[in-house]
């Protein structure tokens, strides 16, 4: 391995997206909602640079979502 990067995971997911030809940023605001098991995490993007402000996690998750279900 020469080189590495490191990119976020929600960050990576829009990256992903343009190189797969599916998202043309620009300057655009973009929002990536992860819902995981334990957290809902959101990550809000002018382009590919973060808005920090937009950005954050709440610890409600689809494990706590399923179980107020049932």
């Amino acid at each position: 391995v020469k080189e590495v990067h490191v990119i976020a995971q929600p960050q990576g997911t829009l990256f992903a997206q343009s190189l797969h030809g599916q998202a043309i940023l620009g300057n655009q605001t973009s929002l990536v909602v992860d819902m995981g098991g334990g957290t809902t995490d959101w990550f809000t993007a002018s382009g590919y640079r973060p808005i920090p402000d937009r950005c954050g996690s709440h610890t409600v998750g689809t494990l706590e979502c399923a179980e107020a279900i049932a």
